[in-house]
């Protein structure tokens, strides 16, 4: 599950904003709840790769700063990024959780928590921070996604499907199309490409077995 999630991530991880990350099912979802609609991640080339010693040096200045002002959010926000960048989340996750208590107010930071809590497998505490995000805003459409993609991966489809239903019907009239789109693939996932006519079944080459060792002559 964790490496699968990692290579989703690899295709899907974007930055938005001072702190925005989506994982493996809110990459199309970012759009969604924005308002705005997300033009594909650039192909990789050495023009726009993050330069390694210029990134160390960011996270070293961040991490003054936050030895100053230990809740400073853009500090905390722009660090968090820069390690999701490297993929490291076991040092960007504390980072965000301080930068949510810090700001209670605000549904999107913990909806980015309850995001990469969900990626990384830590399942309970995803849905506990779901539950926060709801208990402020009840039509959160990510929160009601998410939290329902996590009954969905426990079996519970029904009460998937009532989230999904009430995630469709607080998105904008603009994103309502997406949320359908992406509830039908989770509840019926596509199957994969049938082989073309005529295709032979891949088959394993041959491989004799071993030869039984002679049994050495024993002595008279």
């Amino acid at each position: 599950m964790a490496s699968n999630n990692r290579k989703i991530l690899l295709l899907g991880i974007a930055i938005v904003g001072t702190l925005g990350f989506v994982g493996p099912l809110l990459f199309t979802l970012i759009s969604i709840f924005s308002g705005t609609e997300q033009a594909p991640a650039p192909a990789a080339t050495s023009q726009n790769q993050p330069d390694p010693a210029r990134t160390a040096q960011e996270i070293a200045g961040y991490q003054k700063i936050l030895e100053r002002e230990p809740n400073n959010p853009n500090a905390l926000s722009n660090l968090a990024s820069l390690y999701l960048q490297q993929f490291q989340f076991d040092k960007a996750i504390p980072l965000v959780e301080r930068l949510a208590d810090a700001q209670p107010e605000n549904p999107n930071v913990r909806l980015q928590l309850a995001q990469l809590y969900q990626v990384t497998g830590k399942a309970d505490k995803a849905g506990q921070t779901y539950d926060k995000v709801l208990a402020t805003d009840k039509n959160n459409v990510g929160a009601l996604i998410g939290k329902g993609d996590l009954l969905l991966a426990k079996g519970n489809k029904a009460d998937a499907q009532k989230l999904y239903t009430q995630a469709e019907k607080a998105a904008p009239e603009e994103g309502k199309e997406r949320v359908r789109e992406y509830v039908k693939n989770r509840l019926n996932p596509p199957k994969p490409p049938a082989p073309p006519p005529g295709a032979k079944p891949e088959t394993k080459p041959f491989a004799p077995a071993a030869k039984p060792d002679k049994a050495a002559p024993q002595a008279p």
